[in-house]
């Protein structure tokens, strides 16, 4: 995998991570429906928290992972 994507310098992290905040919203619409949790009720600032969470989670993983 590190041939085919080399050290990764050329990629713009914010790309990256936008990508990856895509992601995680649109998993979480779909999550919550067998949950049973009613994301309508959900406003801006609940999605953002929730979202900030998800990618704090997944940052500190990233960053143990790496070391």
């Amino acid at each position: 995998m590190f041939v085919q994507y080399g050290a990764g310098e050329d990629r713009i992290w914010y790309a990256i991570l936008m990508i990856v905040i895509g992601i995680t919203y649109y998993a979480q619409k779909l999550l919550y429906i067998p949950l049973k949790i009613d994301a309508k009720e959900f406003k801006f600032k609940d999605w953002f928290f929730v979202e900030f969470v998800v990618m704090d989670f997944f940052l500190v993983t990233w960053t143990l992972l790496l070391n």
